[in-house]
């Protein structure tokens, strides 16, 4: 290898590794943002978790749930979004205790959560009277 060609390969390494750098850098930085985040999102929520690896799941879901946070941001910047008290929990985690509590009585009566039965009609089997000019509100007393 000649000399020109040596001192042109180092060269390329020399701005390839200028280049990794700052990135490595940001990267460390966000991570010490993030951690930073997360450990005053715990103390103002009182979170303790029973290991570190639940520490190490709940940081990890953390940081999704943030990412998903500043895309909704991007998206919409008339909305504010951010950390909740929510921001350690999963998508199945954070449902509502009640959002569960359909009747279990449902799947056996035939008349699902809603209060409709299959197909669509409201309990009593009758359609419901509708107002499109149709005499069929007329006619659901028949």
């Amino acid at each position: 290898m000649s000399g020109w060609a040596r001192a042109l390969s180092l060269a390329a390494v020399l701005v390839v590794m200028a280049c990794l750098v700052p990135a490595a850098t940001a990267s460390l930085h966000a991570e010490e943002t993030l951690a930073s985040q997360f450990a005053e999102f715990k103390q103002k929520h009182g979170r303790v978790y029973g290991s570190a690896a639940e520490e190490a799941f709940r940081l990890s879901v953390f940081r999704a749930n943030l990412f998903l946070a500043r895309l909704h941001a991007a998206a919409n910047p008339h909305a504010t979004f951010g950390v909740t008290p929510f921001s350690d929990l999963t998508r199945e985690g954070a449902q509502p205790p009640w959002s569960a509590c359909r009747p279990s009585w449902a799947s056996i009566s035939g008349i699902p959560w809603n209060g409709r039965a299959r197909g669509g009609a409201p309990r009593g089997g009758k359609p419901a009277p509708t107002t499109n000019g149709t005499d069929s509100a007329r006619r659901v007393g028949n």
